[in-house]
């Protein structure tokens, strides 16, 4: 397992007691977190575009104006004013539900009201520009139709609200017509009932057609959901990747523990029978190493299965820190020692392990991790058991060129007068507690000598 996290962050599900308030929506309780994340990012992604739109005509009708004065087209009765004033506005409005979705993200039930909001106004400067000298066409779609199909299927919200702001959307055109009634832009008797109602009624067909793509993608959201639950466990976002299986985020759907969940992927079993034999006893392999295991410095163990529909996991706890082989990228060469006082725990670890009569066989810098464990830092966790080879004798088993060992030796040869590894792990954990002790001092002196605030 290459990559378990190099932070911890909070995962955008919540606890039981805040799924029961009130203030849960349907598109909260039916998306998973990832997507109900990204339905909430395309708000401010729209109103980008709604911005661009709206910068259209400021800038291309004076142009036009120019070159072409006498255009009725162009030269209609709403520009240059109010229509510039219009533009201008739904440009701000636009400008200004970026920044609303920035302050709102981490309360995603209130942003997506929000922009239902922001779609009915959008639509009443759309009317009141397209009925500022009123054309009625019978048969032909408003510009506001575009808005009211495109913008749920882009920010999904409850088929109720979704249908009420797409009505409301789609009476800003007789709204904007009875502004112009007002204003006495509409000559008396010029336009009857029944064109009048040929003319909107498209718009209204498209608030009816707006909650489909809303029941599309509610059905879809509880079909991920459900295919996210591993036992107890609900799938967050990927979070590493490795040669057997893809790592994610997780929550334990009762007690809101953090975890991190290795699934095999589907490609791998699909290959030959004699691979995927392979690959699962790997995998089986490693969840028994890591439950027989009991040092603190070797990756815990949660759970581990079969889902309904065959796919292998194994849920492991989710670490806050980095790998060895991410820490020197990142930060450079390590001091000698911190060093030492890391990879003494790891020894610590794989000391335990050879006790059992277990081998790593994989141990590499991206399989050990330095991760704050409570109040401590720099704690070591080894990880990847997947490798793990049985060695009932004192000697070390034979390396296995085709599983990739990383610097396992033979058994001992003849004359060869090295301590076995074994050995060396238990020199190095006699030593752990005197390296770690002045390791901690050494902190805590540059803690005491740093200034305070």
């Amino acid at each position: 397992m290459e990559v378990v996290s190099d932070r911890v962050r909070p995962l955008t599900t919540t606890s039981t007691s805040q799924r029961s308030s009130s203030a849960w929506t349907w598109s909260l309780a039916s998306l998973p977190p990832d997507l109900l994340e990204q339905s909430c990012k395309r708000i401010a992604i729209v109103a980008m575009v709604f911005a661009g739109l709206w910068m259209l005509p400021l800038v291309l009708n004076p142009v036009a104006l120019r070159f072409a004065p006498d255009d009725p087209f162009v030269a209609g009765a709403a520009w240059p004013m109010p229509g510039r004033l219009i533009a201008g506005l739904g440009l701000l409005l636009s400008l200004g539900m970026v920044f609303v979705a920035a302050k709102l993200h981490p309360a995603p039930s209130v942003l997506l009201n929000t922009g239902l909001g922001f779609e009915v106004a959008t639509a009443l400067l759309i009317g009141i520009l397209n009925q500022w000298q009123p054309v009625l066409v019978p048969g032909r779609a408003s510009w506001i139709c575009i808005i009211i199909l495109i913008y749920p299927a882009i920010v999904p919200n409850t088929p109720t609200k979704t249908f009420i702001a797409a009505f409301a959307a789609a009476s800003m055109d007789p709204l904007g017509f009875g502004i112009a009634m007002a204003r006495g832009a509409v000559p008396a008797g010029e336009f009857t009932a029944f064109t009048a109602l040929w003319y909107f009624l498209p718009a209204y067909l498209c608030a009816a057609l707006a909650v489909v793509p809303v029941h599309i993608i509610r059905k879809l959201g509880r079909q991920v959901s459900k295919a996210r639950e591993l036992g107890s466990y609900r799938l967050g976002e990927s979070i590493g990747t490795g040669g057997m299986g893809d790592v994610y985020r997780a929550e334990h759907r009762l007690l809101a523990r953090p975890a991190a969940i290795k699934l095999i992927r589907p490609a791998l079993l699909s290959t030959s029978r004699r691979e995927a034999t392979v690959i699962l006893e790997r995998f089986r392999r490693e969840a028994e190493a890591a439950a027989l295991l009991r040092s603190p410095h070797t990756i815990e163990l949660y759970d581990f299965g079969v889902a309904e529909e065959g796919t292998f996991y194994l849920v492991m706890e989710l670490l806050d820190g980095l790998s060895f082989e991410v820490l020197v990228e990142r930060f450079g060469p390590v001091p000698p020692e911190r060093a030492v006082y890391l990879m003494l725990q790891a020894c610590a670890s794989l000391a335990e392990a050879h006790s059992t009569g277990l081998m790593h066989r994989d141990i590499k810098p991206s399989n050990i991790f330095t991760n704050r464990l409570g109040l401590e830092v720099d704690f070591v966790k080894v990880l990847d058991f997947g490798l793990v080879k049985a060695d009932p004798g004192n000697g070390v088993e034979q390396s296995d060129r085709h599983a990739g060992v990383h610097g396992a030796g033979g058994r001992a040869r003849r004359g060869d007068r090295r301590p076995p590894p074994r050995r060396i792990l238990a020199w190095g954990g006699t030593l752990l507690d005197a390296h770690r002790s002045a390791y901690l001092r050494g902190i805590q002196s540059d803690q005491d000598d740093a200034p305070t605030h």
